[in-house]
């Protein structure tokens, strides 16, 4: 809960084509399972304009809103290490704990 007077701290990610990692697994279930699957891949860029965040904050009551763009990197040890954790952080992750039966089939089956 936040008091008159107090601070808000936020934190999103810039946008796909910064994070190629991500711009490739979007594309890759756009061709190979569904555009809702590729927009799962997309979702976490979805505030990465400043004036939008900026806008939203607005709405919310804030003022005095600064918003200040930090780049940082982060490494995986591999292209299956990366999907494994990003997919366990998602909403893919009730996917992954399906039985594979009930798994929706891909568009290139």
């Amino acid at each position: 809960m936040l008091v008159a007077g107090g601070r808000l701290g936020l934190m999103v990610w810039q946008r796909i084509q910064y994070s190629p990692g991500f711009g490739a697994l979007a594309a890759a279930f756009t061709r190979h399972v569904s555009s809702e699957a590729a927009g799962i891949m997309r979702a976490p860029f979805a505030l990465a304009e400043a004036e939008q965040l900026r806008a939203l904050v607005d709405a919310g009551g804030f003022c005095d809103i600064t918003i200040q763009s930090v780049a940082g990197t982060v490494r995986f040890p591999s292209v299956s290490r990366f999907v494994q954790d990003y997919v366990r952080g998602s909403p893919l992750s009730v996917c992954s704990a399906m039985p594979r039966r009930e798994l929706p089939k891909s568009r290139a089956n």
